[in-house]
């Protein structure tokens, strides 16, 4: 995912980032993960390009291989919108016919000053997907996030049909952190677990997978009461994906 628009526009809000580590290198990092009906996960990366002058010459490399592009503009200042027209442009030509997604913002006490028929003309004249706005309220801000990555999913994937869906973050969850410490280690061949592996199991809707993981972790809980001697002799854990194909 390609992301572009001018600083203070609403990108790091959006993303919930707080620093831009890899600024100084012309593009920013971020992840996001969707959970869809029984488990099926959609992992987005996003590169969210700075928008000052000295990095302009390294737009088209970015933006190779891109699957979606947001557009952020500000809803208080009109020349935020009028100033996407670049970011189009760059990204029209450098990641071809990838679907183009408008998000307009507005920072905590500010009044919309772009018009309705301004922002629809827009979308007409450039061809882009969709518009949507990231408000100041959070429930309004949650809501709208969940319908945004909806949207892109099925713009994507369009055979799919979105029944569940949950917006995820494995590493700001305390729960998911816990489990992947005591599950990041094949029982039988002691590989590393991959952490999108264990997520998608762990988040997983489906009531055989919840039914599991409350046993795995009822029998944690129960082998730490066991003898030393015992309990060193009991291994048990999520097989690797590698080990699951040969022995299950």
């Amino acid at each position: 995912m390609v992301i572009g628009g001018v600083s203070n526009s609403g990108k790091s809000k959006f993303l919930n980032r707080t620093t831009l580590i890899e600024e100084e290198i012309g593009v920013s990092f971020q992840s996001l993960e969707c959970l869809v009906n029984d488990g099926d996960s959609y992992k987005f990366i996003f590169w969210d390009l700075n928008a000052k002058k000295i990095f302009r010459f390294m737009y088209p490399q970015f933006c190779r291989g891109a699957k979606a592009g947001f557009l952020f503009f500000d809803l208080s200042n009109p020349n935020t919108l009028i100033e996407l027209s670049f970011w189009i442009e760059i990204f029209k030509k450098s990641a071809k016919n990838i679907p183009l997604i408008l998000i307009g913002t507005l920072p905590e006490n500010g009044e919309i000053q772009v018009k309705d028929e301004e922002i629809s003309h827009f979308i007409s004249q450039n061809g882009l997907n969709d518009r949507f706005f990231f408000l100041p309220n959070e429930e309004h801000r949650r809501k709208e996030k969940e319908r945004i990555f909806k949207h892109l999913i099925q713009l994507l994937n369009q055979d799919s049909e979105i029944k569940q869906f949950e917006i995820i973050s494995p590493l700001e969850d305390p729960k998911f952190i816990d489990f992947y410490h005591l599950f990041s280690n094949c029982p039988t061949c002691n590989a590393k677990n991959h952490e999108n592996y264990l997520a998608k199991f762990f988040y997983s809707k489906d009531a055989e997978s919840v039914k599991i993981k409350e046993l795995l972790l009822e029998l944690i809980e129960k082998a730490q009461d066991l003898p030393f001697f015992a309990y060193d002799h009991l291994k048990i854990g999520i097989p690797c994906c590698r080990c699951f194909k040969k022995y299950c």
